[in-house]
């Protein structure tokens, strides 16, 4: 309790006392003298406390302004030591890009460790970024008394030392400059199969646990696919930065950045196991076919900027086995609903490698793609969002069109993988969605397996709007 707070608990306690008795008129001059007195005190005591607030908030209002201070020359000294030392960096902050892009991007990420921190970030390619150039930037900034703290991990590809002998390399994965409250991060891009991944967060850190929950890039391991380059200029510095050229694209990347890893070992073992699984279908020559099926749809995707993701069997295929299984017929994908617009239908109608057949349903109910191309079927399934539940449906049809059906899963994040040496887009809950789907015994293979027996599946009437285009 403050003493202007004490000093007005002290005068009520008194009045209450006082117009509790009974005597009050009869009370002397000098207790009367005393309550005047008091209630000047009192009113003093109020204004007084008017007056403080008023400061807190003045001085509540004018702390961002000195961090963000702060937070602009920590940048400036940053970006002169790597122009000085001609070391390329750029731009990948979240609030930072959104400004000087200049648009309103929703559910931009904040970055920040907690309200005693401000956080730069950047980044660097790892093949373009040397140790000694770490070591250049630290003793710089150290003359400037910033502190540098380190995050190490393995490199996300071993190298070759001899015939048939590779090993992992260490490798610092993240820079943090620190002064004054201000953070300067610097994230390190490494390549993999055509895209960058970068590494999450060494738990030796000091303050790795608030840091995790505070920045946008190092809660987990990520991955993007390439992007290029551009320069932009940085008003509140008077200096051009490297940012992404697509930034809009770059944010959409971000969110479902989160990689994660097919179990390598448990797929070999599992290959081990069933090293004859397949080859005897009809349907095992067809597995390139499926490959370029699905690069295909990846990559017409992407350049409509659309999110799509592996779904069905192919998703089981790259959980259980990094790969797709040999005897299945078909390429399964999702996407949200609300996301779909008539440039998914206008590039696959007519196709000439992956022509869209059937539409059924229609966009606000029940919609699902039939497509025919690599000598295979290739669906894609419409997820609709039910928030009251915190769940997604999706329809499909019976064979031979004797009904719908519905299935339904818990609500999901997407998060990127590797599949078929290209990032894919994968539920962040991939095993729950399997259990739903095959049941406990997923990892059993079911050669004679019929979707219409999933465990999340029902029936939901006849099948409704259809629209025929071609002919399987």
């Amino acid at each position: 309790m403050s003493v202007i707070e004490s000093e007005k608990s002290c005068c009520c306690e008194y009045f209450e006392q006082l117009w509790c008795t009974s005597g009050f008129r009869k009370h002397s001059r000098k207790t009367f003298k005393l309550f005047t007195v008091c209630f000047i005190v009192f009113a003093f005591l109020l204004v007084a406390s008017l007056f403080q607030k008023q400061g807190e908030m003045a001085l509540t209002t004018e702390r961002p302004h000195v961090e963000l201070s702060k937070l602009l020359k920590g940048i400036s000294v940053f970006l002169d030591v790597c122009n000085q030392l001609n070391i390329s960096v750029f731009l990948i902050d979240p609030s930072a890009l959104s400004e000087l892009d200049g648009s309103k991007l929703p559910n931009v990420p904040k970055n920040t460790i907690n309200s005693r921190y401000q956080v730069q970030t950047f980044g660097a390619l790892e093949r373009h970024f040397l140790a000694d150039d770490a070591f250049h930037i630290a003793k710089v900034l150290k003359s400037l008394k910033y502190k540098q703290f380190v995050s190490q991990g393995v490199h996300p590809q071993s190298v070759t030392v001899l015939p048939g002998e590779r090993v992992s390399l260490n490798r610092t994965q993240h820079y943090f400059f620190v002064r004054n409250h201000v953070v300067i991060q610097l994230v390190v891009f490494f390549e993999r199969k055509g895209y960058l991944w970068y590494g999450g967060l060494d738990a030796s850190l000091p303050f790795s646990a608030s840091l995790r929950h505070g920045v946008a890039f190092g809660k987990f391991p990520g991955a993007f696919n390439r992007f290029r380059l551009q320069n932009r200029y940085w008003a509140p510095l008077n200096k051009t930065v490297q940012t992404p050229e697509n930034i809009n694209q770059f944010f959409k990347d971000l969110h479902v950045s989160r990689f994660v890893e097919c179990d390598m070992k448990a797929a070999r073992q599992f290959q081990e196991k069933y090293s004859k699984l397949g080859k005897s279908s009809k349907h095992y020559g067809n597995i390139a076919y499926r490959a370029d099926a699905a690069l295909y749809m990846q990559r017409v995707m992407r350049k409509l900027q659309k999110t799509i993701w592996i779904a069905d069997g192919l998703l089981l295929g790259w959980y259980r086995q990094c790969g797709l299984m040999p005897h299945d017929f078909d390429a399964d994908f999702g996407m949200w609903a609300e996301d779909y617009d008539s440039t998914v239908k206008e590039a696959f109608e007519g196709n000439p490698f992956l022509q869209l057949c059937i539409v059924w349903g229609k966009e606000s109910d029940s919609l699902q793609f039939a497509l025919w191309g690599y000598k295979m079927k290739v669906d894609i399934f419409f997820y609709y969002k039910d928030q009251k539940n915190n769940s997604a449906w999706y329809s499909s049809t019976k064979e031979n069109n004797a009904g719908k059906l519905k299935s339904t899963v818990p609500m999901f994040d997407l998060c990127t993988t590797e599949f078929l040496d290209e990032l894919f887009l994968v539920p962040c809950n991939t095993l729950e969605l399997l259990e739903l789907e095959y049941g406990k015994e997923w990892m059993i293979p079911k050669t004679d397996f019929n979707y219409e027996n999933a465990k999340n599946i029902e029936n939901n009437g006849i099948v409704g709007q259809e629209v025929r285009l071609c002919q399987f």
